[in-house]
């Protein structure tokens, strides 16, 4: 009757394809390899780069400079690729994209190998970008995996290729099929559930039954007890009254009046899905020599409907040339934005003192950039209630907007 197409359906997952035991952990390898041989104590140098970044506090317990001490190259060294998670090589990429961008290519080291590093870093950025484009172009993406695996072979990598490298030309008639490209990266983590179950079952007459049953139990505990399961767009997690001292912050300001409830969290999350947490740097969207801002988050807090981050702004002082960086430093004032107009938390490092170097987040690149641009929209919503609600007026020194937009 052909109700079901099992073949017309089959998709390849690109976050096994290029993360786990993917195009690359071997890639990686080998141009880090080539820049060992071209006499550069590339391991050493890449341990103590990665103690220079930090990482967002959802991703604290990621470790890029571990992955890099001798214990980890031997491994490396004895399997011939990179082994290490697919959460792992996916942090890592914008750091080693920035190391090839600002060290290697400026002083003419490994150009052939350096290139196809940055050739499979655009793919892995176009692909994770996807979910901000209105309409993905299986075209470029065709293009980006061509030019990556040209420049594989032109880098002398054959013996690198691998199946999973052919994977990667089936990606862009997956994504004309389905205008996207499903991943297996939340699914991964259901591994554990069922083995913490599956572990403990000895009755295996009934095991399958008994696996099942328990895991179902735990789902659907998990939807009863967190209403953040089922929560859309930007919102804060886990909110509770707010502190004395917060509370008094927000009546000096003028952003909530004595008697008014506000609610405050450490961490929310954004209409991308990613966590920010206090404390964590993030881009913002606004209009200017930058598509986005620049703050660190100082308090996540809710009054009435409305959802605020309060952030220690920093001026956007340029973009770091040649690599996909840009330069901050301190504003000396704090803003008030929505929930809703925080686009992501970064990746940064400080440069010097009073300098700030963020990494741009790969869909708020050259590939995820103009979807960004037209978030600005989304702060519609909280412009319309700085002209309706007079209580928020005092603060408008503090605020995201300008006196003129309101």
């Amino acid at each position: 009757m052909n109700l079901v197409l099992p073949v017309s359906m089959y998709t390849f997952d690109w976050m096994h394809g290029l993360c786990s035991a993917g195009v690359l952990n071997y890639t990686f390898f080998a141009v880090l390899q080539s820049l060992e041989k071209a006499g550069i104590q590339i391991w050493t140098s890449l341990q103590q780069f990665m103690q220079f970044w930090h990482m967002p506090k959802a991703l604290k317990s990621c470790s890029l400079h571990s992955l890099f001490d001798a214990k980890a190259v031997a491994a490396y060294k004895k399997a011939a690729c990179l082994k290490c998670s697919a959460s792992e090589m996916l942090a890592m990429a914008k750091p080693l994209q920035y190391y090839v961008e600002a060290i290697c290519l400026p002083q003419q080291v490994c150009l052939l190998e350096s290139k196809c590093l940055l050739a499979w870093v655009d793919v892995l950025d176009f692909v994770s970008s996807i979910y901000t484009m209105p309409s993905p172009s299986a075209q470029e993406l065709q293009t980006l995996v061509e030019i990556a695996l040209s420049c594989t072979i032109g880098a002398g990598f054959q013996d690198v290729v691998r199946p999973k490298h052919h994977w990667c030309l089936h990606l862009p008639s997956c994504l004309n099929t389905l205008q996207c490209l499903p991943s297996c990266w939340a699914m991964e983590r259901k591994h554990k559930v069922v083995r913490k179950y599956g572990n403990n079952i000895m009755n295996t007459t009934q095991y399958e039954r008994s696996l099942l049953s328990e895991v179902l139990r735990e789902h659907l505990a998990h939807l009863d007890s967190d209403e953040e399961n089922l929560r859309q767009g930007a919102h804060m997690i886990n909110p509770v009254p707010t502190t004395r001292k917060i509370q008094k912050q927000l009546m000096e300001i003028g952003f909530v009046l004595a008697g008014t409830s506000s609610f405050s969290s450490n961490t929310c999350r954004l209409a991308s899905g990613a966590i920010c947490t206090v404390g964590d740097f993030v881009f913002v969207v606004c209009a200017g020599p930058s598509p986005y801002k620049c703050g660190q988050v100082q308090c996540i807090f809710q009054v009435s409907s409305l959802e605020m981050c309060l952030l220690q702004i920093y001026s956007f002082l340029g973009d770091k040339v040649g690599t996909q960086a840009t330069k901050w430093k301190p504003a000396g004032h704090l803003e008030l934005v929505a929930v809703d107009a925080v686009l992501s938390p970064v990746v940064y490092s400080h440069s010097s003192k009073d300098e700030l170097l963020c990494l741009t987040p790969a869909a708020l690149g050259k590939f995820g950039s103009k979807k960004t641009r037209s978030l600005a929209a989304a702060l519609a919503s909280f412009v319309c209630l700085g002209s309706s609600l007079c209580w928020l007026q005092p603060i408008k020194a503090f605020c995201f907007f300008q006196p003129k937009d309101w």
